[in-house]
């Protein structure tokens, strides 16, 4: 029904340093209605219907995806230069704002914490640890995604979002 736009960048596995870097980034442009990308490409500019960016990944390494389903005056081009720009501009420490950085970090923190109220939930955690090879990381995750800072996720976007490493794929809506 409509012209939907995927760019993905090979990233690091669940124990790099980079994960939690990515899926900051990735909460920053796209964790919420007041999040960069919905904000600014589709309240805003009115270039596209939704957006989004996660990253996946765990055992092996992952992806940073951004996507986008376009509006039908939005042309390919101007689309996926929208998304690089929103994305690249987290490249620039300056760009991320305390307020923005934080409550993003306050998301994490209250989902991690709600999460581990469900005994499934957290059973299937630990087993998920373990596998990965370090069980006592259950207990450390909120404290390392509380400690990234603006310039180690500006670190993780100039490593992760060059051009040599982008794969766009384009899903053309039949006319």
């Amino acid at each position: 029904p409509a012209t939907s736009l995927m760019i993905a960048f090979p990233m690091g596995d669940r124990l790099s340093k980079g994960f939690y870097r990515g899926d900051l980034a990735s909460d920053l442009l796209a964790g919420g209605d007041s999040a960069r990308l919905y904000d600014r490409l589709v309240r805003q500019r009115r270039l596209f219907a939704s957006t989004n960016a996660y990253i996946l990944g765990s055992v092996d390494c992952g992806l940073f995806i951004l996507t986008g389903q376009l509006l039908p005056t939005t042309s390919e081009e101007e689309a996926e230069a929208a998304l690089l720009e929103e994305a690249r501009a987290l490249c620039d420490p300056a760009q991320i704002t305390p307020y923005e950085l934080e409550k993003v970090k306050n998301k994490f923190e209250a989902n991690t914490l709600f999460g581990e109220l469900n005994v499934m939930n957290k059973a299937m955690n630990l087993g998920f640890y373990e596998m990965l090879g370090d069980r006592e990381l259950i207990n450390r995750e909120v404290d390392l995604f509380r400690a990234i800072t603006a310039d180690d996720v500006a670190d993780f976007c100039r490593e992760t979002l060059r051009p040599e490493q982008q794969s766009t794929l384009i899903y053309r809506a039949r006319k």
